[in-house]
């Protein structure tokens, strides 16, 4: 087998992730047995009915663990692969391609990459009101797993896991370390003639709901401080992501309209952190703390609050005289 496609569920209705299995059921010049489909059901209760699956043709397994998150799925699909590459799909997404899997199994006996990757649309509703959206092409990044494919043999080289602590940003983590420790020559780009992915927005997931948003801002904290932690028993330098991880926590306390609860949240959160790494920030370079800061700031949606700067900020954590 070449490629597993996991894919995770939690608690959708099925209908939510019917065209995602509907488009890999229209997938064209590609042979059933080079992929498999493993359905990783996170939380027993959660299973999918396998009624629901008898209509698919291809190779198709539908499996639950005790609910744990996104990361335990995932690294349970990564841990039971028999293939020599994974992939990873969101239940609510589909590929945007018929030609989809041709396009990436076509490359997967090559020996010369681990990492192959392809441009893919993100799905945005500019107007949560009429619902109107825009389509947005998305190349190369560190955020998304999706539309990407690892070499399974590397993975496990490399002891490389989705973090089960994080259920936000998991996939953030993943990349950023992997850029780090996979030569940038060995990966590789998948020419197609169109995108082959397609992110789709759902409302009230756990990157849109609104609920969320203090839960994704402390879950975001724990995300840097595994890159930094990973990074340094990898003894990778982790300088820049140090002052990634400081502007990222000084952007969500300094967010117009956040509440006063939510930044003592925060707060509360980061300054263990401050006390650990404030030596480390210090000694950023300029150059590299210009781009995490400029980084930082395009991330936030909304405007950032210029009550106190960075260093008034750092010093009032750490309970001393601002100066």
């Amino acid at each position: 087998m070449l490629l597993d496609i996991i894919i995770t569920h939690y608690n959708e209705p099925f209908e939510t992730g019917k065209k995602l299995l509907d488009s890999i059921q229209m997938q064209r010049g590609v042979s059933r047995d080079d992929f498999r489909v493993v359905i990783v059901n996170d939380g027993i209760e959660n299973k999918i009915s396998d009624y629901c699956l008898n209509d698919y043709t291809f190779h198709l397994e539908n499996v639950a663990i005790p609910h744990a998150g996104v990361s335990a799925a995932r690294n349970y699909g990564i841990d039971n692969s028999t293939a020599r590459w994974v992939m990873f799909c969101d239940f609510d997404d589909m590929f945007a391609s018929i030609y989809a899997l041709r396009n990436i199994i076509t490359l997967l006996d090559t020996e010369d990459y681990d990492i192959l990757w392809s441009p893919f649309y993100v799905e945005n509703f500019a107007n949560n009101s009429t619902h109107d959206y825009m389509v947005r092409l998305q190349g190369l990044n560190l955020i998304w797993v999706h539309s990407r494919v690892y070499r399974r043999e590397m993975l496990n080289r490399e002891n490389m896991r989705f973090d089960e602590r994080l259920f936000y940003a998991e996939d953030s983590a993943f990349n950023a370390i992997l850029n780090e420790i996979v030569p940038h020559n060995r990966v590789g780009k998948i020419i197609a003639e169109a995108p082959l992915y397609l992110w789709c927005y759902r409302e009230n997931s756990a990157t849109t709901n609104p609920e969320n948003l203090l839960k994704n801002a402390l879950c975001f904290i724990t995300r840097n401080e595994s890159v930094v932690e990973e990074f340094t028993r990898r003894g990778i330098d982790e300088r820049a992501m140090v002052g990634r991880m400081f502007w990222d926590a000084f952007c969500a306390a300094h967010k117009d309209g956040a509440s006063a609860e939510d930044i003592a949240a925060i707060e509360d959160r980061f300054r263990p952190l401050v006390g650990k790494y404030r030596a480390t920030f210090d000694k950023v370079k300029k150059v590299e703390m210009d781009m995490v800061k400029a980084a930082a700031l395009k991330g936030v949606k909304g405007n950032i609050t210029g009550k106190e700067s960075m260093e008034q900020w750092l010093q009032r954590l750490e309970g001393r005289r601002i100066v």
